[in-house]
Parts: C-alpha cells; sequence; structure tokens
C-alpha cells in the first residue's frame, strides 16, 4: 500500500512542523477525519492519566463549537506547536520528531508565557518526543519543577503513546465498535503509523541493476566488511552528525547502505575514507573525529542558512572546539545565533549543554564565525582546556 507520508519524506528530512499540524488535525473534533473525540479523549487520559476523571469531563462537556485551536501560538518568550482551549483549560503541545530538536529551556520559555499571557486558565504542558532521550528527560525535567497545581504537564511519545492511541482506534474500526470512521482515515491511521514506527523515513529510490538485471537497493555492509573497501560511498541517516552521534555498538552492529562508484551526489552519503576515520575513532573511544576527510557537498541542511557545501551537522560545543584545534580541520565555521556576540553571552554552564551547526569552506552568513575565531573565545570561557590541550 502506497505510504504518502513516506513518499513526502523521500526527497529531504520530514518538517516537524507538518506533524505538528497532523497531531492538531487529529485533536480536533471539527475536522473532517471522522474520529470525532476519539482521538483528544484517548491523547487526554494518556496525558493527564484516565483516573482524573474532572479534566476528562470538563473537555467532553464542552461543546464542539467552543473548543478552539491554535497552531504556532506565540507566547512572547517562544511559540507553541499546538494550542487547544476547552472551557477554563488550556493543552498546549511541544513537538518533536527528530531528537536532535530538543532544545534546553524552551518548555520553560513556552510555559511561563502561557501563564502570562493567560492567567486565568489552567496549563497542561505536555512534551511529545520521539522517544525518551536523555536530552527530552532533562529538558522535561526542568520544566517539571516549575510546574504547580492547579497546572500539569506531562511527557509522552510518538513511538509509544501515539502509536497506542492510533492501534486502539484501528481496533475499535476492525472490530466495528466505531463504524462513523471513513475507511480512508482507517487507511490513512495504517500509513501513519507505519511511518511514525519507521522513524519518519522516506522510500528510498535509489536503486540499480543487480548482476542478473533486476533492480535492487543498494546492498548493506557492516563496519567490519567495509574496512576492507578500498572507495565508495557510505549511506548514513542525517550524515556526519547521524553518524557521530551513533554509540560504538550501533556502528559494529549496524549495516550501513554501500556504492562501490567514485562519485556521489546524495544527501546523507559520506565519502568512505570519511565514514571510517570517523567510525575508528568512535570505536576507540574517541569523542569527535580528529579530522575530517573531504566534507561531502551532499550533506546539505536548508535550516537557519546551513545549506552551505561541507555542511556537518549540529556539534556539541566541547566537540567542535577538539575539531578546530587540529592542523588539518580546514576552514571550519560554527553557525551560532547573533555571531560571536552570541556565544560571548551565553552562560559558561550552558555552553557544554548546546550544540551547534558546523560546516567547512565558504561562510554561510554573519552569525557563522571561523573556527580560529571560536577556538580564541572557547579557550576565554575554559581556560584551562586550553592548557590541557597544549599538553596533548
Amino acid at each position: 500500500m502506497m505510504n504518502i507520508f513516506k513518499v513526502f519524506a523521500s526527497r529531504k528530512k520530514f518538517p516537524e512542523e507538518m506533524m505538528s499540524v497532523l497531531a492538531g488535525y487529529l485533536i480536533h473534533p471539527n475536522m473532517e477525519h471522522g474520529l470525532g473525540r476519539s482521538f483528544a479523549e484517548r491523547l487526554l487520559k494518556e496525558v493527564v492519566g484516565e483516573n482524573n476523571t474532572d479534566i476528562i469531563h470538563h473537555f467532553n462537556a464542552t461543546p464542539d463549537e467552543k473548543i478552539r485551536c491554535s497552531l504556532e501560538e506565540n507566547v512572547n518568550t517562544a511559540f507553541i506547536d499546538i494550542v487547544y482551549f476547552f472551557g477554563d483549560y488550556i493543552l498546549a503541545i511541544e513537538n518533536k520528531i527528530y531528537d536532535e530538536s530538543v532544545e534546553e529551556d524552551q518548555l520553560e520559555r513556552e510555559y511561563l508565557g502561557l501563564i502570562k499571557k493567560y492567567p486565568k486558565y489552567k496549563i497542561i504542558m505536555v512534551y511529545l518526543v520521539p522517544y525518551i532521550s536523555p536530552g527530552a528527560k532533562y529538558e522535561y525535567k526542568a520544566l517539571e519543577q516549575i510546574v504547580e497545581f492547579p497546572n500539569k504537564s506531562s511527557i509522552i511519545t510518538w513511538s509509544q503513546t501515539i502509536t497506542k492511541i492510533i492501534n486502539e482506534i484501528i481496533t475499535d474500526i476492525e472490530l466495528s465498535l466505531n463504524k462513523v470512521i471513513p475507511t480512508k482515515t482507517h487507511l490513512i491511521l495504517e500509513s501513519l503509523n507505519a511511518f511514525i514506527k519507521d522513524k519518519y523515513c522516506g522510500y528510498n529510490f535509489v536503486i540499480r541493476k543487480g548482476v542478473n538485471g533486476t533492480r535492487s537497493n543498494f546492498p548493506r555492509c557492516t563496519y567490519s566488511e567495509l574496512k576492507n573497501k578500498k572507495h565508495g560511498f557510505v549511506g548514513v541517516a542525517l550524515g556526519t552528525a547521524g553518524l557521530l552521534k551513533m554509540s560504538k555498538e550501533e556502528i559494529l552492529s549496524k549495516g550501513f547502505q554501500y556504492d562501490e562508484s567514485t562519485e556521489c551526489d546524495r544527501q546523507y552519503w559520506l565519502h568512505l575514507n570519511e565514514f571510517l576515520n570517523i567510525a575508528n575513532q568512535k570505536i576507540n573511544g574517541v569523542t569527535f573525529p580528529m579530522r575530517i576527510i573531504n566534507p561531502i557537498k551532499t550533506q546539505k541542511n536548508s535550516t537557519r542558512g546551513s545549506s552551505s557545501e561541507g555542511y556537518m551537522g549540529k556539534i556539541n560545543s566541547a566537540h567542535i572546539y577538539s575539531l578546530v584545534c587540529q592542523n588539518d580541520c580546514g576552514r571550519i565555521f560554527i553557525g551560532i545565533k547573533s555571531g560571536e556576540r552570541g556565544f560571548i553571552d551565553t552562560p559558561l554552564q550552558k555552553i557544554d549543554k548546546t550544540s551547534w551547526q558546523v560546516t567547512s569552506g565558504k561562510q554561510p552568513n554573519s552569525q557563522w564565525i571561523s573556527g580560529d575565531r571560536y577556538k580564541v573565545l572557547y579557550e576565554k570561557k575554559f581556560s584551562e582546556r586550553k592548557m590541557q590541550n597544549k599538553m596533548t
């Protein structure tokens, strides 16, 4: 069966904004999906608990025309992906489908902004994430510390909570417990569930002819097999940034797509030498590759001006320092909001928890500072690391 979500995710990384719109659509009882309040009520039970019948009853007692939805709600300190108003409650959802999108202090800014903008409402603040990663857990715990009764907070996941809700609705349809849901909605929910489980990946359009003339995908090779290759390219989700985030165990156990050609113009395919250089040092316990070989121009990302050739991804600040201290690192630029002033104004204790985008080659714009300048500014903040770098 064709999966329309996978089709739209096949060329570029699927945008989180689209998943926010889709979630808002499924929750809204007035939309033409035919779900009525089924999705919204199940979601509320997951968020506040089935025993919290007062909130659920309050939602069900609110007429359809009194339920209002706002996407990208501006609360001055931030924009919140999905905000529902029902009665004297606000259901606010900050959505993430990629772990690397987690931002420090974002939930706190959104929550405090809501309180200030809507002081008469009771707020249910929801953090919807792909899975409970350390970063998401850290960010949510910071929110928990400031949420006071009668307001509530909850963290739920696409991979477990949302797929559970969808499975329950599909089961009801198949058991004829809900006959009013259109067949098209049923099929779309099945496609959505498969899309979530496949981590928002698109179809693989890259095919070639096998030895018998049949069409097949590029073969997958293990790290051990790739070590014996002499040239080619390796496909890695999110390119260099994705490989940097993988653990030693993942690299050793995973199968990677491999193309033995000498040229490659596909997104997120690494030169074999670059892949092995990073993988070898990750396996040996080095937190960041000491040398980036031949940054591939196909690693492009249109977000925040990072579409320049040689884009490496979003990388931890300390790892960036390791990179710019190498003699053969090339011409490196780091994308920091407000540029040099943004780095200087970032509190010392926050820098190590911050990641910035990195590219090599040309400076994309004025907010990207050179590696040399980054090194100077970083060592002013962490003088002891300058000494360690000299010793090594």
